[in-house]
């Protein structure tokens, strides 16, 4: 037997756990014959795992995983998904052979054999209340939420929107402040000037960052969250700033209760059952690049039906399928990755997420309800307005160049005839100019997972495979732990 667990230094049969206070803690224990591992009850915090032959390996990176042998075959049905839906569903990986620990996951590991159990979805009791019975609840299970989760010296990152801002009353509410405040210019620059209208009433230093290296955040971006956003990068310098200090984050507020990605359409179609049509207008055949990977949109869409049927009979299943991918996967992702340090997630405070995915979802059709709450528990400021959603200018010339300029560098996964058509096209019609930007998201996602994969094989055969294949040896993706190897 092989097992290689990557995390944390050890000797022998000592209890392996994620050091420091944690608010999704993952646990995992090797006695020398049975190796047992569980995940957070969301299954936000990565803990990947590849079993094949008589080898498994557990670790807290894909790239981790992949450098210690496991197989490197591409998942394409997953990433049709990946790039058509804009993330991951279920516990899907770029990667065929590594897969992610579900929710309330339980893993186990002997003499070859391996068995994994957990929620993977779960679905809350539906709740009957009126709408102001809801809204009061909502006030008293959040202030209950945060008071659940004392800290001293911590930031907060605060945007324009409502979830940051509710945290920020509460703790204010109950007499704890931040030592600053810090925001984003990018992508609205509207953002930092709202929060520096609620910093200044709580009487708080406010910072406001830059993006800066927009590809340079990607790249970091990627590498943090595993490969599982092509969000977020303008999130990086936010994360850095929060470096070191416990910080409050407001993932899973947004779809719980203001109605994301929540309309009668969507909700009709769930209502009445019709998967396929729904699954049609979620996963769109184009706005794809070219890739030397086989992306089947059947395999996207057979996938994506599986997903949607399983959340059917929630009480808002629109919600209850972006918190379970979208939020899961991708929000989460950025969460508990981009930020270095502890953070505390209120909105998953298991009382308050079971209430608010008990709700009904016409109760946040109208998108206000989350809105309504804010006003009902701090009227002192409710004249403060919220963002309105204003990109800012892109540099959309330059970030084409650059994108232009890596394609110098090969990679397994890119076309680069057909990338370098479309990015030239972008820099000669102003029609295809705000291309540039997704373009060149998906550009350094795909050649990062080229990078991933090629190191992995130059890891294990030597760099044979990446010097035939033009690359260098050394993977630019960031790791974070050393690995443990138990024969």
């Amino acid at each position: 037997m092989h097992l290689n667990v990557q995390g944390a230094s050890v000797s022998g049969q000592t209890h392996l756990c994620e050091f420091g206070l944690t608010e999704l803690p993952r646990h995992w224990s090797w006695d020398g014959r049975r190796l047992r591992a569980s995940s957070d009850p969301y299954g936000m915090r990565p803990l990947f795992y590849a079993a094949w032959a008589d080898r498994i390996v557990l670790s807290t990176s894909i790239c981790g995983a992949l450098q210690s042998g496991a197989p490197r075959d591409i998942d394409e049905a997953a990433l049709s998904v990946f790039f058509r839906l804009g993330t991951f569903l279920g516990n899907d990986t770029p990667f065929r052979s590594v897969r992610l620990m579900p929710p309330r996951g339980s893993l186990t590991w002997e003499d070859g054999k391996l068995q994994i159990s957990g929620d993977f979805a779960r679905l809350a009791k539906p709740l009957s209340l009126t709408r102001k019975d809801a809204i009061d609840g909502y006030i008293d299970l959040f202030r209950q939420a945060i008071a659940r989760r004392p800290a001293e010296n911590f930031a907060l990152a605060l945007s324009g929107g409502r979830d940051s801002r509710h945290i920020a009353l509460e703790l204010s509410r109950q007499h704890r402040l931040p030592e600053f405040i810090v925001t984003s210019c990018w992508p609205h620059p509207e953002e930092a000037r709202i929060a520096g209208l609620i910093a200044s009433r709580l009487g708080r230093p406010h910072r406001v960052v830059s993006a800066g290296d927009l590809p340079g955040c990607e790249w970091k971006k990627n590498a943090r969250t595993n490969f599982a956003a092509l969000e977020h990068g303008w999130f990086v310098p936010v994360a850095d700033a929060l470096s070191g200090r416990v910080s409050y984050d407001g993932i899973g507020g947004d779809v719980l209760s203001a109605g994301l990605f929540l309309e009668e359409w969507n909700l009709g179609l769930f209502e009445k059952r019709r998967f396929e049509e729904l699954a049609r207008r979620l996963v769109t055949p184009g706005r794809i690049p070219t890739w030397n990977i086989d992306l089947p949109y059947d395999a996207a869409m057979d996938r994506v039906i599986q997903e949607l049927r399983f959340h059917s009979n929630a009480a808002n299943p629109v919600g209850s399928f972006y918190f379970w991918s979208r939020t899961r996967r991708m929000i989460g992702s950025s969460a508990f990755n981009l930020i270095p340090g502890t953070v505390y997630a209120p909105y998953l405070d298991p009382d308050l997420w079971e209430f608010l995915s008990g709700l009904p979802a016409r109760m946040f059709l109208d998108h206000t309800f989350h809105t309504e709450t804010i006003a009902r528990a701090y009227p002192e400021f409710a004249d403060v307005p919220y963002a309105a959603s204003k990109s800012m200018r892109f540099p959309y010339s330059r970030y084409a160049l650059r994108a232009l300029a890596s394609l110098r560098r090969p990679a397994r996964y890119v076309s680069t005839g057909p990338m370098s058509l479309r990015l030239l096209r972008t820099l000669m019609s102003p029609r295809f100019r705000t291309e540039a930007d997704w373009l060149g998201c998906h550009l350094t996602y795909i050649q990062q997972l080229s990078a991933c994969s090629t190191c992995a094989a130059g890891k294990i055969n030597e760099s044979a495979r990446a010097k035939r294949d033009g690359f260098s040896p050394r993977c630019k993706i960031e790791a974070q732990f050393q690995p443990l190897t138990v024969r």
